[in-house]
């Protein structure tokens, strides 16, 4: 959390459970002043995220959770991301993606590997903390569909956490 954006951008569309639609949940961040460009939510919406040349005014730090209190609920989700943008903007070819799951910064499964020890020695405490650090898990590619509008698709596992960085 402490690297998310401290302006918060809205964001619309099917972008929280409270759209009755999904699991996965949207917030969208940028460093405060910085501005221009859109970005639409999961299925809608849309907000500035570049100038008026077209160049980046800071990054845009998206965070998605894909959560239900309802264990059986929670599903994997396929997620469309779109932006839209100036014609001339110049956008990454990828956003930076950092998970938070099963598989990634899961420390719990660490733990379980070695055997579930009650006293861990330092051994296994270095590993445990190297297993809950979050790491760069991939690149997305953002897909420009027409001069001003361009997409990313991506899953969410279920209980999990996805931060992009635009």
């Amino acid at each position: 959390l402490a690297s998310l954006g401290d302006y918060r951008l809205p964001v619309s569309g099917n972008v929280s459970p409270a759209d009755g639609s999904s699991t996965v949940s949207l917030l969208a961040t940028r460093p405060q002043g910085s501005g221009g460009g859109a970005l639409k939510g999961p299925l809608g919406g849309s907000r500035r995220l570049w100038d008026a040349a077209g160049q980046s005014q800071g990054h845009v730090v998206l965070l998605l959770s894909n959560f239900h209190r309802n264990r059986s609920a929670c599903t994997a989700q396929n997620v469309s991301l779109a932006v839209i943008h100036r014609s001339d903007a110049t956008l990454p070819p990828t956003a930076r993606a950092f998970r938070v799951d099963e598989a990634h910064a899961n420390p719990l499964a660490e733990w379980h590997r070695q055997g579930q020890p009650i006293y861990p020695d330092s051994s296994q405490l270095s590993k445990l903390h190297d297993a809950s650090r979050v790491r760069l898990a991939e690149a997305v590619p953002l897909h420009r569909l027409s001069p001003t509008q361009s997409v990313m698709h991506f899953t969410m596992p279920p209980f999990s956490v996805l931060k992009l960085e635009l």
